[in-house]
């Protein structure tokens, strides 16, 4: 197969702008070569975990803003990098139940229940949404219906169809001022939960009552303080992590107000590390445990012991997470094995075809070595691949150096090259289509040669300016 360009000397020099769009005349397929090397843009760097982190960060923050659909976008961002996120997903469903998406958060919530079922959040959630199974005679919970309840308080009656609310009666919560620290986002297992604050006394007791499993840790708070609820309140719900999703009047919340602010001032209190990577933990937060509390693995300090049962959970999800991502791993590294061993194949079937005298029609007469050679590079050259092409034409001319067009392609490639920024390749090739006018003179590769070095001549003195 000969190959040969227009004599035209202004195809090259436009082939070194950007658009390189006379690069045609040079060769048919050598176009591609140079569009390859020039046009296709660098691919994205990957994803990672650094990633995940900040649209996690990114979405919490939209959410206590009150940026629904803000937050939204972000915890959707960290499921097409990783799809299984825990954390994301929980957001996402209490996200959409906000924005009374309900067949979207019910949607969401059912795969998380097959991921984690036994997580206190997804529990309170299905309830919450209704997904669970409800006893004979109650009705499956409606978001629409629970916040006028709460807007309402008691004694107020629910028809069978629903609630018939005089609009006299209906309270108008307070606007938050931005920056309004009362607002009640701190934890995610008291997302979407009427403020305790707001609520009256008799409204309380209501929502809560008198007794309950953490009736102790409502006594300790006001009896002895913060600290000492906190501890009562990990206690119980690291026993039964259930009891994470019953409505902690606030607690969590105070103790991240209160422990933050002396962990950003002072990183080296364990006290502060402790209680609030604690709350963390319970909010679901496990990255942010995770930071708060590894210093606290090692070293002297109080907290080892109480921290036994938090670390070993945080480990078990880090290593699920690891195990993840390796498996991920072996999965990109096994579709790339693949498409090697098939690559693999078809330069094998190429080689049998030409030894078998395919590539010239002939069956009868096996292709030279030479001509193996020849053939296997022009295929590389054509798919861009210019320095094996190179090494495959070299080899060729090493076994018959009487064959122009070997000598022509090669320098075809070499001009490649030289256009892909190897300026030393130009000389070379001028030096290649020279032999071809030696071997060949008056032929038609000679002349299509002597083109090329008036080309690359007029391309040199442009580059130089």
């Amino acid at each position: 197969m000969r190959f040969s360009p227009p004599g035209s000397a202004i195809g090259l020099f436009f082939a070194v702008f950007p658009a390189f769009a006379a690069f045609a005349a040079f060769a048919a397929f050598g176009v591609f070569a140079v569009f390859a090397v020039f046009a296709v843009p660098a691919p994205a760097m990957a994803q990672d975990d650094t990633d995940v982190t900040d649209f996690l960060d990114n979405g919490k923050k939209a959410y206590e803003k009150g940026d629904l659909m803000g937050a939204s976008i972000e915890f959707e961002n960290v499921l097409l990098i990783d799809s299984r996120n825990f954390d994301a997903k929980i957001w996402l469903v209490q996200v959409y139940a906000d924005l009374k998406q309900t067949d979207k958060a019910r949607k969401l919530l059912s795969e998380v229940q097959r991921q984690a079922p036994g997580h206190a959040r997804v529990q309170s959630l299905a309830k919450l949404l209704g997904t669970e199974a409800q006893p004979p005679g109650k009705k499956e919970g409606d978001l629409v219906v629970y916040e006028t309840l709460t807007l309402l308080g008691s004694g107020t009656r629910l028809r069978e169809y629903g609630l018939v609310v005089p609009e006299g009666k209906v309270a108008q919560p307070e606007i938050p001022k931005p920056g309004d620290k009362d607002q009640d986002f701190s934890s995610i297992d008291n997302l979407g939960k009427p403020s305790v604050e707001a609520t009256s006394g008799a409204q309380l007791e209501k929502l809560i009552g008198n007794e309950g499993p953490l009736r102790e840790v409502f006594d300790l708070w006001a009896s002895a303080g913060l600290n000492e609820a906190l501890e009562k309140y990990f206690e119980i719900a690291l026993k039964d992590r259930s009891l994470a999703a019953l409505d902690d009047r606030g607690l969590l919340r105070k103790g991240m107000e209160f422990f933050q602010p002396k962990v950003d001032a002072n990183a080296k209190d364990p006290e502060a590390r402790y209680f609030l990577g604690v709350i963390f933990f319970l909010s679901g937060l496990l990255d942010d445990s995770q930071k708060t509390l590894e210093p606290l693995r090692t070293g002297e300090n109080a907290y080892q012991e109480k921290l036994r049962a938090v670390f070993a959970e945080l480990d078990r999800k880090e290593a699920e997470n690891q195990a993840r991502q390796a498996a991920l791993k072996r999965e990109r590294e096994a579709e790339e094995a693949a498409a090697r061993a098939e690559q693999a194949r078809q330069e094998a079937a190429s080689i049998a075809a030409n030894l078998s005298g395919g590539a010239t029609g002939t069956s009868s007469v096996p292709l030279k070595p030479s001509e193996v050679l020849h053939n296997e590079g022009y295929e590389m050259y054509k798919k861009g691949l210019l320095d094996q092409a190179v090494e495959k034409f070299q080899t060729a001319i090493n076994l018959n150096d009487k064959e122009p067009k070997y000598f022509y392609h090669m320098g075809l490639a070499l001009t490649d090259k030289g256009l892909a920024g190897h300026v030393d390749s130009f000389d070379r090739a001028m030096e290649v289509f020279n032999k071809v006018i030696a071997l060949d003179p008056g032929g038609k590769l000679a002349k299509d040669s002597e083109v090329m070095i008036r080309d690359i001549v007029a391309a040199k003195k442009s580059l130089k300016n």
